[in-house]
């Protein structure tokens, strides 16, 4: 294993304030799309935010769970059983299948194509679905998730050839090398002083981390050899739920409500709260953003696009 570095750490004082913003938000509601019936993965042309297309989909689902996409693979995960299918097929068919040792929590692309990180409640294990033959488990490492409540958001996130993973046994984040040809060894640790991490953000090199407690943002070090510092932390007064960042700032998901945090180290401005808010339709539980500036909240009956342009970045 190799030996982990130490690193300087600058801590920032958290605050917990009030999350209201008494002038006008800057972010826009493009469009809102309602999704009525079972659980399933949809896809939506969303060329239009004000009318979007349902393209495809798989039929029901028993759970919601996780998904990953990878060129024309699909994969989801219901309970313990993580299912391929073929995206480009009316119906999204279901082309194998794997079953974990305990719920799947989380979803990464792997290395390699048909490879997938599965983060369960017991281990991160990479999966190998081959264009012909059975189903195999290249390897896994244990990793424990005790401690962490749903809602939850990303668990796993891979960076190359490394796994940031969310480790409740730190608790924390664990880095760990990604072969295909050899097990996984720890190459860094952060141990959160404010207990088990639900959710991560990859951007460049920062990583935001939730807790339950509020936001912590991590210089990640190189890409070749990863580190883990604490840059500051900003206390929410409720759980945040998910988030996801890019060059400048960090939209993070509380309840019903979307904040938007400076997350530039040079910013006077820096995790010193929110810049600005959103007011969802309904609690949200995933965001993600495009290359538009544009941000996708998902949400219990459906998802809204929200104009985010005044907080672009690369």
């Amino acid at each position: 294993m190799k030996a982990l570095r130490a690193v300087p750490v600058t801590i920032v004082t958290s605050l917990v304030g009030a999350l209201t913003i008494t002038s006008a938000s800057a972010m826009v509601r493009l469009g809102t799309t309602p999704i009525a019936g079972a659980p399933a993965v949809r896809i939506f042309d969303a060329t239009n935010p004000a009318s979007t297309t349902l393209l495809n989909r798989t039929q029901d689902l028993g759970t919601a769970g996780p998904y990953v996409a990878l060129d024309e693979l699909l994969f989801t995960a219901e309970g313990n059983r993580l299912k391929e299918r073929n995206r480009r097929a009316n119906g999204l068919p279901e082309l194998a299948s794997w079953l974990a040792n305990g719920t799947i929590l989380s979803l990464a692309t792997g290395p390699q194509r048909g490879m997938v990180l599965v983060l369960d409640d017991q281990a991160l294990s990479l999966v190998k679905f081959p264009d012909a033959g059975s189903v195999s488990v290249l390897w896994s490492y244990p990793v424990l998730s005790q401690g962490v409540t749903a809602p939850y958001g990303r668990m796993v996130v891979r960076d190359g050839n490394f796994a940031y993973v969310a480790d409740a046994s730190l608790p924390g984040v664990r880095v760990l090398s990604i072969d295909p040809a050899a097990p996984p060894t720890t190459v860094a640790v952060y141990r959160s002083p404010a207990g088990p991490v639900h959710d991560l953000s990859l951007w460049n090199r920062t990583l935001a981390i939730l807790t339950d407690t509020g936001i912590s943002l991590l210089d990640a070090g190189n890409s070749d050899l990863p580190i883990l510092a604490l840059r500051g932390t900003f206390g929410t007064p409720d759980r945040p739920v998910v988030s996801d960042l890019n060059s400048r700032w960090a939209f993070v998901a509380i309840g019903a409500t979307i904040v938007v945090l400076d997350i530039n180290p040079a910013s006077p401005d820096f995790l010193q709260g929110p810049v600005d808010s959103f007011t969802a339709e309904t609690p949200i539980t995933s965001l993600r953003l495009d290359k538009k500036n544009r941000l996708y909240a998902l949400e219990s009956g459906g998802y809204e696009i929200v104009d985010v342009a005044p907080f672009g970045g690369n």
